[in-house]
C-alpha cells in the first residue's frame, strides 16, 4: 500500500483520540493537541510525523495557524471530518456535557411518531452481551474514559509496530462503539468509532482521487477554497447484491435439510464478504471503506477514478461466471455505483441551511440504478456462452443417479473421486455415514459439512477453541470435501475451518481468513464479520452434529409439528431515504447526514448478526442491566429452563429465517419482536409469518408457504390503511376471509396474554386431571372451533352464535368447577360476539390445541 494512503487513514482513526484523553481529565490541551501529546507518549507509530501532524493539526483553529506543507494530509482529514458532520462550521464541545452517553440513533428517526430518548451504558459491551439503550441521565465518568484508554493502549502494545488501517477500526470498534464522538445534540447519537470510520473512508477516497488528478495543494483544495471540491464527482456510492438466493437455498428436500439449508445460507453470506474483501483489496483499500453489509447486499464508499470502475466491472464478469459454472441462473450478482460529490454526502456542505435530503437523493439514484442493471443481468461473452449448447456452461456429462438433495444428475466421476483418498477432516467423518447411504452430489455434501462447520463455530464460542475459517490458495493435503470462490484474478481459494494453529501452519497459503463473531486485531490477513448462527446438537450423536428435522419436530411440545418464521423489517428502503427528515421543525433535513445513515445500518445488521444469538440463547436473561430480558416470554413452556430449540438459518441485514420447534419458535418470535421494538425507540416495524409444518414436508414449501404468511402481515390494515407491525400465523385459509393475522399488540396481549391464558388456566382436555377446571374434550373444541370458523366467514352469523351457545350448555359441570363453568361460558359467548375477539379466540384455540395433541397426524398443517 501507498504509505501516505496509510497515514491519512490512521490519521482519520486517530485524530479525536484527544477527546477521550479529555474526557479521562488526562489532559487539558484542546483535544487535537490531548491527542498528540497521547500518541507520543506511548510511543504509538513511533517515527511517523506525518501522523502526528494529522491528529494535532486537522482542526480549523489548529489549521490557521499551524506551518505545515500545503500537501499536508491534514487538511483532507480536517474536509473529511466536515463532509462527515454535514457541517462546516466547527462548535466547540459544552465541558458541562461532555460527558454524556452515547444517545440512541433512533432517538432522530422518524422523530414524529414519538419523543422517547435513550442512551447506552458502556459498562455492558462485551462480545457476548446485549447492550440495550434506556432512558437515562446518567453521565459517563473519568474512570470510564480511563479504563476505555487503558484498553486501547494494551491493543496497541499487542500490534506492536504494525500498525494498519482496518486493525485500528476493529480496536476502536471493539472499545469506542458506545461512547459519543462529539457532545453537541446534534452529534451525540454518532459515537467515537462511526465518525472516525466515515472520516477514514471520506480521507482515502479523496486523498486517492487526488493522487490520480495530480492534486497536491490540499491546503487550496480543501482550507482556502473548499467549494469547487467540493462540488467535485470525487466519490463512487457502490452497491452489491445477490439475487434468486431463495431458489438456490430452498430448493431442497428434506435429507440432511438442516445442516444443507445452513451450509447454502452461509456459503451466501461468506461469498457477499469475500467479493466485498477482493474489491477493496484490489484498490489498496479495506473495510472502513465498508458502509454497510447484511442480507447478500452491501454499500461501499471508493474514489471515482476509472480502476474503481475497471474493478466493479472485472470483478462482477468473474463472480457471475463462477456462479454459471457452479450454480447455474439461479443466483445472480449485481453491482450498481453512483457518482457522488462532497456536498451530496454532507447533505449540503455548501449551504447554511438544508435545502434537500441528499442523503436520501443518493439511494434513490443507487436504487433505480440497481433496477436498471438487473434488466441486463449477463454481458454479451456469458450470453453468448448461455445460447451456445456446446460451451462450459451448458456441457453434457455422463451421468448416474440424480441427486437425492438437489434433484441435479450427479456425474459418473464423482463416486471414483469418493474413493481416491481416506484421509478426511473430523466434519467429512462426521457426515460420511449418511453420504455412503444416499445418493448425494458433491456440491452438496460441500454446503453440508459447511453446514456442519458454521453450527460448530457457534458451539464454540459456548467455550470451546476458537476456530477460523480460512481460504486457502490451493486444498491441505488431505482429502477434504471443500468448498470454492473465485479471486479476483480468475484463480480459486479453497474454505477450510481451522483451530488456530493450523492457521499459523497454514500461513504462507492463506489467501485470507475469517474471525466470526469475535474481535481478532493481530494479523492483517484476518477479516472480522457476525453472523447469527445460534444452533442446537442432535444428542443421538453426542453433540457432535447439528440436529436434523427428524429429532428436532421430537422436541416439540404436545403435536409434533416444527415451525418456520420468516421476518423482516418494514419500509426499509424509506427508512434510509428519508428515516430521519424530521417533519415537526422547520429544518426538515438538520438532522440529516451520512454517519447517521451508516450508524442505522450498523446497529440494524448488529441486531440481526450478533444480538439474535443471544435473544434464542436466552443471554443475560437475569441480568437487571438489561430490562427487556428480565421476563422472557414462556406463555408455552411456563418458565421452563433450557436453550431453545432453533436453528437459524439465516439473519441478516434487515430479515431472520429459522426453522424449530412450534413453540420455541411462537416464544421467540415473540422475544425478537419486543426486543427490537425496544431498541428502536418503537420507531421500526417488523412484520412475520409463522408457519407450522410436519418434519417431512418439503423445504420450499416450508419457506414459500411462509413467504406467503409474511407478505399477508406486511399487508395488514388498520382502519382503512396498511400498517404493516403484524404477525400471521398457522396458514392461508379461506380465500383470505379467515387468516390468523393481527398487530404484534394483539397477538400478544389479546390472543396469548388474554385468551390462550384464561382458557389454560379454566379449562382442562384431560378428564380427572384438575377438578376445579371445567373439561372439555377434543371433540367438543374441534366443534366450537368450527363455528368460529362459521361466524367469521358466513353471511348468517346469529345461527352459528346460537348454536355456539347451545354447544357452550352442553359441557359438563361440578360442584367443584362450577365458578369456572360459568365464567368460560359467559367470557367465550361474549367473545363470538364480537368479530376481532372470535377470530382471537380461534388462534388461542388452536395453539392450546397444538399444545396438547401427541404423535404426527396426516395433516399436513
Amino acid at each position: 500500500m501507498d504509505e501516505r494512503l496509510i497515514n491519512i487513514q490512521l490519521g482519520a482513526i486517530l485524530c479525536n483520540i484527544g477527546k477521550i484523553v479529555k474526557r479521562a481529565g488526562i489532559d487539558h490541551n484542546d483535544y487535537s493537541l490531548a491527542g498528540s501529546n497521547f500518541l507520543k507518549k506511548h510511543n504509538i507509530s513511533e517515527n511517523n510525523k506525518e501522523l502526528y501532524e494529522i491528529v494535532e493539526h486537522h482542526t480549523s483553529q489548529a489549521l490557521t495557524n499551524a506551518k505545515i506543507d500545503n500537501n499536508s494530509l491534514a487538511y483532507i482529514v480536517h474536509e473529511s471530518d466536515h463532509i462527515a458532520c454535514g457541517n462546516d462550521i466547527e462548535k466547540t464541545e459544552d465541558l458541562n456535557s461532555e460527558m454524556i452517553r452515547l444517545s440512541s440513533v433512533f432517538n432522530n428517526v422518524h422523530v414524529d411518531k414519538n419523543k422517547i430518548k435513550k442512551s447506552f451504558d458502556i459498562d455492558n459491551i462485551e462480545e457476548y452481551s446485549f447492550n440495550m439503550p434506556r432512558e437515562s441521565d446518567k453521565n459517563l465518568s473519568k474512570t470510564e474514559y480511563s479504563d476505555i484508554l487503558e484498553k486501547i493502549q494494551q491493543k496497541f502494545s499487542d500490534m506492536k509496530d504494525n500498525i494498519l488501517p482496518e486493525k485500528l477500526g476493529i480496536i476502536f470498534e471493539e472499545t469506542c462503539s458506545y461512547i459519543p464522538s462529539n457532545s453537541l445534540a446534534e452529534y451525540s447519537d454518532i459515537s467515537y468509532y462511526d465518525h472516525v470510520k466515515i472520516m477514514s473512508a471520506l480521507s482515502a477516497c479523496m486523498y486517492i482521487y487526488d493522487k490520480e488528478n495530480d492534486i497536491t495543494d490540499f491546503k487550496e483544495e480543501y482550507f482556502s477554497n473548499p467549494q469547487k471540491s467540493r462540488n467535485t464527482e470525487k466519490f463512487l456510492f457502490v452497491s452489491g447484491e445477490f439475487t434468486g438466493i431463495q431458489d438456490f437455498i430452498y430448493t431442497i428436500t428434506s435429507k440432511m435439510a438442516m445442516k444443507s439449508l445452513r451450509g447454502r445460507s452461509f456459503f451466501l453470506e461468506l461469498f457477499i464478504e469475500h467479493i466485498i474483501d477482493e474489491i477493496l483489496s484490489q484498490l489498496s483499500l479495506s473495510r472502513l471503506n465498508l458502509i454497510y453489509s447484511g442480507g447478500s447486499q452491501f454499500y461501499m464508499l471508493l474514489p471515482n477514478i476509472e480502476k474503481s470502475r475497471e474493478v466493479l466491472k472485472n470483478y462482477k464478469e468473474v463472480v457471475n461466471d463462477f456462479l454459471l459454472e457452479q450454480v447455474g441462473t439461479n443466483v445472480y450478482f449485481e453491482t450498481s455505483y453512483t457518482p457522488v460529490t462532497a456536498d451530496e454526502l454532507g447533505n449540503g456542505l455548501n449551504t447554511g441551511k438544508k435545502n434537500e435530503n441528499k442523503i436520501g437523493n443518493i439511494f434513490r439514484r443507487l436504487s433505480t440504478q440497481v433496477s436498471k442493471n438487473k434488466l441486463r443481468r449477463y454481458s454479451k461473452k456469458q450470453l453468448e456462452k448461455l445460447f451456445n449448447k456446446d460451451s462450459d456452461i451448458n456441457k453434457m456429462e455422463s451421468y448416474t443417479k440424480e441427486c437425492i438433495i438437489c434433484k441435479k444428475a450427479k456425474n459418473k466421476h464423482e463416486k471414483e473421486d469418493e474413493k481416491e483418498d481416506e484421509k478426511e477432516d473430523e466434519i467429512y467423518k462426521q457426515n460420511a455415514k449418511e453420504f455412503a447411504e444416499l445418493e448425494i452430489c458433491d456440491s452438496c455434501k460441500h454446503y453440508i459439512n459447511l453446514g456442519s462447520a458454521i453450527s460448530k463455530l457457534y458451539q464454540n464460542t459456548l467455550g470451546q477453541e476458537k476456530k477460523f475459517m480460512v481460504e486457502l490458495n490451493g486444498e491441505l493435503e488431505e482429502k477434504n470435501t471443500v468448498l470454492i470462490l473465485p479471486k479476483y484474478n480468475t484463480d480459486r481459494v479453497y474454505l477450510q475451518l481451522m483451530d488456530k494453529n493450523k492457521v499459523q501452519q497454514y500461513k504462507n497459503n492463506i489467501h485470507r481468513y475469517y474471525s466470526i463473531n469475535s474481535y481478532d486485531a493481530t494479523d492483517k490477513l484476518c477479516k472480522n464479520i457476525w453472523i447469527g448462527n445460534y444452533n442446537i446438537y442432535d444428542s443421538k450423536t453426542n453433540g457432535k452434529n447439528l440436529i436434523e428435522f427428524e429429532n428436532l419436530v421430537k422436541l416439540s411440545k404436545g403435536i409434533e409439528r416444527l415451525a418456520v418464521f420468516r421476518a423482516d423489517v418494514d419500509n426499509l428502503g424509506m427508512l434510509f431515504q428519508s428515516g430521519f427528515e424530521d417533519k415537526s421543525s422547520d429544518e426538515l433535513y438538520k438532522t440529516v447526514t451520512l454517519s447517521k445513515s451508516a450508524v442505522l445500518s450498523r446497529y440494524l445488521s448488529d441486531f440481526f448478526k450478533r444480538r439474535i444469538n443471544l435473544i434464542l440463547s436466552k443471554k443475560e436473561g437475569a441480568s437487571q442491566n438489561n430490562e427487556i430480558f428480565k421476563n422472557y416470554c414462556n406463555i408455552i413452556k411456563e418458565k421452563e429452563s433450557g436453550l431453545r430449540d432453533i436453528v437459524v438459518v439465516y439473519s441478516g441485514g434487515d430479515d431472520i429465517f429459522v426453522i424449530g420447534t412450534w413453540n420455541d419458535v411462537i416464544e421467540f418470535a415473540i422475544d425478537l419482536r419486543t426486543a427490537f421494538k425496544e431498541f428502536t425507540n418503537e420507531k421500526i416495524t417488523l412484520s412475520a409469518g409463522i408457519g407450522f409444518f410436519q418434519d417431512s414436508f418439503p423445504v420450499y414449501q416450508m419457506a414459500s408457504r411462509t413467504g406467503e404468511l409474511e407478505s399477508i402481515a406486511k399487508s395488514y390494515m388498520r382502519n382503512n390503511k396498511i400498517t404493516k407491525d403484524a404477525v400471521a400465523l398457522f396458514g392461508k385459509m379461506n380465500n383470505n376471509k379467515l387468516n390468523h393475522v393481527y398487530c404484534w399488540d394483539d397477538f400478544i396481549e389479546k390472543v396469548l396474554e388474554e385468551k390462550y391464558k384464561y382458557l389454560k388456566e379454566t379449562i382442562s382436555l384431560e378428564d380427572g386431571t384438575d377438578k376445579e377446571k371445567v373439561f372439555v374434550g377434543k371433540s367438543k373444541w374441534y366443534k366450537i372451533m368450527q363455528l368460529i370458523s362459521n361466524r367469521l366467514t358466513k353471511e348468517e352469523k346469529r345461527i352459528d352464535i346460537a348454536r355456539f351457545a347451545y354447544t357452550l350448555a352442553r359441557i359438563s359441570s361440578t360442584k367443584d368447577n362450577e365458578e369456572n363453568y360459568e365464567s368460560l361460558k359467559r367470557n367465550l359467548l361474549m367473545w363470538m360476539k364480537n368479530e376481532e375477539d372470535a377470530k382471537q379466540l380461534l388462534t388461542a384455540i388452536n395453539i392450546l390445541i397444538y399444545e396438547v395433541r401427541e404423535g404426527k397426524k396426516n395433516d399436513k398443517q
